[in-house]
């Protein structure tokens, strides 16, 4: 999997999905970025880096499926994912749900 692919898929999720930062303003966004990389080892020796990647789910009401929507698409990829935080973020006013995965 390639991180277009997972950017198509977020935007099947939701066609607010940008990568690195939302415009000002975005009240219900997915947005991503890469981090890092980890490292896995073939059995031929090969080293494959592997983006480690945040998914920040922004959203304003309490009951919206989106967070759960984007962690069932990821699912469905076979790429499990960690949640690192879900509360209300002063930085952007909104509530906040924060992914971490690793793309491979």
């Amino acid at each position: 999997m390639t991180l277009q692919d997972l950017d198509s898929a977020l935007r099947s999720v939701c066609p607010a999905t940008y990568e690195l930062a939302a415009p000002a303003g975005a009240a219900r966004a997915v947005v991503w970025h890469c981090y890092g990389a980890s490292h896995l080892l073939a059995d031929d020796c090969t080293v494959v880096d592997v983006p480690k990647v945040q998914i920040d789910i922004l959203y304003q009401q309490l009951d919206d499926s989106l967070a759960e929507n984007v962690k069932e698409a990821l699912r469905g990829l076979h790429l499990p994912c960690e949640v690192q935080d879900d509360s209300y973020d002063d930085e952007y006013a909104l509530r906040r749900c924060i992914l971490q995965l690793e793309v491979y």
